[in-house]
């Protein structure tokens, strides 16, 4: 957590930050490594306001300001790419795009 820059002013807020995940996507020549960034705010008088940053190629994509929007995101990433499993396990073998496809 940072220090107060000016303690005497009552609107002063002090920052922290959490641990920064990086998702790699070296496999896709068209988009940059996703940062998932952990970070918040501290008032004088205690209050504390925490967000997550989702970047794309260093610039911000999403802010979400809370835990429950971080799952919902979650959740709407994980059955995505099970939609993505289940079209896929569809296709013809040999019209298949292994780019696309998920590693396990």
């Amino acid at each position: 957590m940072s220090d107060w820059d000016n303690p005497a002013d009552p609107a002063e807020r002090r920052y922290f930050r959490g641990t920064q995940r990086f998702i790699d996507r070296s496999d896709d020549e068209y988009n940059g490594d996703l940062v998932v960034d952990l970070w918040g705010t501290q008032t004088m008088e205690g209050q504390v306001y925490r967000y997550v940053d989702v970047l794309d190629g260093g610039s911000e994509a999403i802010t979400l300001s809370s835990a429950a929007h971080v799952r919902a995101l979650g959740q709407a990433l994980i059955a995505a790419a099970d939609e993505i499993d289940e079209m896929t396990s569809r296709d013809p073998v040999g019209r298949r795009r292994p780019e696309l496809t998920t590693k396990d």
